[in-house]
């Protein structure tokens, strides 16, 4: 089956998508770094390779970036003025932020760079609600529910946090978010399979294939 996996930090069964670096702290055995994710990737089409900005990292090959505001403590500041010096094609931002950082940060630093595109990784976590107001509004923003899909029971065996499983279900359903909701599966975290098993049973190939396709066509990524 084809389908792209825009969080994902391993090759499995995607056809293909976004494949994370992590670098520094914790260390996660298998998982590849800034120096080698090129080479994972070759070869592969439609599979890009994402470097991930820490704060030592100085040197960037690729057009896709990832920028993890709690894992680095970056702030806001910062993370404009390296997004207007590397001039990324696209922008992958870790939204699981808080206490470092909060709803406003993330539309602060989205109002300050229009002409780069942007994907709100993971969707807000506890505060999803707050999150899916922005890629409705902002046209360069785009939106993905890994990590929060599985720790909030939506998908897999975690306890169900009715609230938030409500609001990926209205997202998957709003008449206009549902073409900015990207597949992603934050794999080996969590279970590809397992939430592509969801995804086929909404039986909607905008979220496994068509809204990718269309990010990488308005980013220019080919």
């Amino acid at each position: 089956m084809e389908f792209y996996d825009a969080h994902s930090h391993i090759i499995e069964e995607q056809s293909g998508g976004f494949l994370i670096a992590l670098e520094g702290q914790p260390f996660y055995d298998g998982i590849p770094n800034n120096n080698n994710i090129i080479e994972y990737c070759k070869d592969k089409n439609l599979l890009f390779p994402v470097q991930y900005v820490s704060k030592s990292f100085n040197k960037t090959t690729t057009s896709v970036l990832k920028y993890h505001p709690q894992r680095e403590n970056y702030e806001v500041f910062e993370v404009f003025r390296d997004i207007k010096n590397r001039k990324p094609k696209l922008i992958i931002i870790d939204t699981l932020g808080e206490p470092f950082w909060n709803v406003a940060d993330y539309w602060k630093l989205i109002k300050a760079c229009p002409d780069f595109n942007f994907i709100l990784a993971h969707s807000g976590g506890w505060n999803i609600k707050d999150y899916i107001k922005i890629p409705i509004i902002e046209p360069n923003v785009w939106i993905d529910f890994s990590w929060t899909q599985h720790y909030f029971g939506w998908c897999g065996d975690e306890q169900a946090l009715n609230q938030n499983i409500d609001v990926i279900n209205y997202a998957m359903n709003h008449r206009r978010l549902k073409y900015k909701i990207l597949f992603g599966s934050d794999n080996p975290f969590y279970s590809q399979e397992t939430a592509l098993d969801k995804y086929i049973n909404i039986d909607n190939e905008d979220f496994l294939k068509n809204n990718f396709l269309k990010l990488i066509n308005e980013s220019k990524l080919i």
